[in-house]
This record gives structure tokens, sequence and C-alpha cells, in this order.
């Protein structure tokens, strides 16, 4: 006789049951291409949607066209010379106070052209110092010659004054007077014999 099996529990029947149910069976590779499309679709359609929201972001902070226009508070910065800018202290956008050095002039020729004008004033200072030199001889022999001229006019009134002096001498002494009647006489006579030959030949 063949020996009986011997029963099983109830729980060793279903445990098997309930494990078949609950495995899934493999997927086809119909299922499996279907659902990598899905991943790969998803995946495209995330990336362009952050690609577009990446190009926006970047669109609305530089934006970039041929036809737009820009409004801004402009100062416009004159500086009273002019010339080559050979250093710049500041940067776009860069917030400045008052007295704050922008920009540095080149000097060079600003320094040439101080330089030229010592110079010609030099020149215009040596030039009025040998004018003053020149004007100071001029003065001196004008003066020297004015000092000749009166020392001779001193001499000459000194001469005149010695012939005067001497003259009132002999007057007072009866010289001079003497001579002019003197005189006196020699034309009365000469007068009447004048007269006398004018009647004589008449």
């Amino acid at each position: 006789m063949d020996d009986p099996k011997p029963p099983t529990p109830a729980s060793e029947n279903t445990t098997p049951k309930s494990e078949n149910t609950l495995a899934k069976p493999p997927l086809n590779p119909e299922e499996r291409r279907k659902v990598a499309g899905r991943i790969i679709s998803i995946a495209v359609i995330a990336g362009t949607v952050l690609l577009i929201l990446w190009v926006w972001s970047v669109v609305e902070r530089h934006p970039r066209t041929d036809d737009a226009i820009a409004q801004a508070n402009v100062i416009n910065v004159a500086p009273r010379v002019g010339g080559q800018i050979i250093k710049l202290n500041v940067q776009d956008n860069q917030e400045v106070k008052e007295g704050d050095v922008l920009f540095e002039i080149d000097p060079a020729d600003y320094e040439l052209a101080l330089e030229n004008a010592k110079a010609a004033l030099a020149s215009l200072d040596q030039q009025i110092e040998v004018a003053r030199s020149q004007d100071e001889a001029e003065r001196q022999a004008k003066l020297a010659a004015a000092q000749g001229d009166l020392t001779d006019e001193k001499t000459k009134t000194t001469a005149l004054t010695k012939e005067r002096d001497e003259a009132l001498k002999a007057a007072k002494g009866g010289s001079v007077l003497r001579r002019i009647a003197r005189a006196a006489k020699w034309f009365a006579i000469g007068a009447a014999a004048g007269a006398i030959a004018a009647k004589s030949a008449h």
C-alpha cells in the first residue's frame, strides 16, 4: 500500500497563494520601451521648461534689442581745461561725493606752457633791468651835462659880476665920466663942422 501523504496545515497552503497573487509578471520589451519613453518625455519637458525660465530671467535682466531706448539721469561733467585723460578713478555706476577726483588730465602740456611763461617773464624782467640801467646812465649823463652847463653859467656870471664891479669902481673914480664928456665934446665939434660945410655947399 502506498503511504498516505501527511496533511498539510492550512497556513502552509495559503502562503504560496498570497505570494503568487502579489508578485508581478516581468515587463516585456514593449512595455519597457513605453515606460522609458514616458520618463524621457517628462525629462525633456521639464528641461525645456527650466531652459525657458532661465532664458526669460536672462532676457529680463539683460535685454538685447536694436530698437531699444534707455532712459536714465545723465550728469554732464566738464573740466575747466582740456587734455588727454591719463587716469580714471571711478567705474560705471559708482557712487561719488563732492570733491572726489574722477579723472586726471595729462599735465605735460600745461607744465610746458608754465615753463614757457616763466622763461618769458624772466626775459621781460631782464629787459626791464637793462632799460632801467640805460635810463639811469642817460639820467646820470644828462645830470652831468646840466651840472657842466650850470658851472659854465656860474663862471660867466662870476666874470660878468667882476666886470660890473670893475665898471662901477671906474665910474666912481671919474675916468669913465671924463671919457664920456670928451666923446660928447668931439661929437659936438664934428656936428658943427658938418653944419657949416652943408651951408657953404648950398
